[in-house]
């Protein structure tokens, strides 16, 4: 069996495949930014009684942070601003990335408004939802009417 000389690569998005691209033409690892900003790193989650989001933050103002829970999203909204105190700079390496971003998850469930519960230690965000009980099925007897 002869051995493929091409590279085999499944993107899950456009993104992806483009840093595979640049990735292995310049032997190192580039990073495109979503049209909203940079997009932070997250673990979506659920147990038996909650659904938690973590998301690493680091080096995000708290103040910043702007979060919506609506139906079954959740939406996280921030900036994370440049290094001061540097007038001219020459980067031999840049990996960090600065400026606005967004992440929108869909949920895997219904969830209670009330009951979110957000920490933010060590730079990761922590939210942590009630997930919301199912309202039981109801029986419905249904009879057929006369012919038209």
């Amino acid at each position: 069996m002869q051995e493929s000389k091409y590279l085999e690569f499944s993107p899950t998005d456009s993104r992806d495949e483009m840093d595979f691209i640049f990735s292995n033409y310049f032997n190192r690892k580039m990073s495109f930014p979503a049209q909203s900003g940079w997009r932070p790193t997250a673990d979506l989650f659920d147990t038996e009684d909650e659904v938690v989001i973590a998301v690493d933050l680091s080096g995000v103002n708290r103040d910043t942070i702007k979060m919506v829970l609506e139906q079954n999203e959740f939406r996280i909204r921030g900036i994370r601003d440049d290094i001061e105190g540097f007038c001219k700079r020459n980067y031999q390496l840049m990996e960090i990335n600065y400026g606005p971003f967004e992440r929108v998850f869909e949920l895997p469930c219904r969830v209670e408004g009330d009951s979110v519960n957000v920490t933010y230690k060590d730079g990761i965000l922590l939210i942590r939802m009630t997930k919301k009980q199912p309202e039981p099925l109801s029986t419905v007897t249904i009879e057929i009417r006369s012919d038209v």
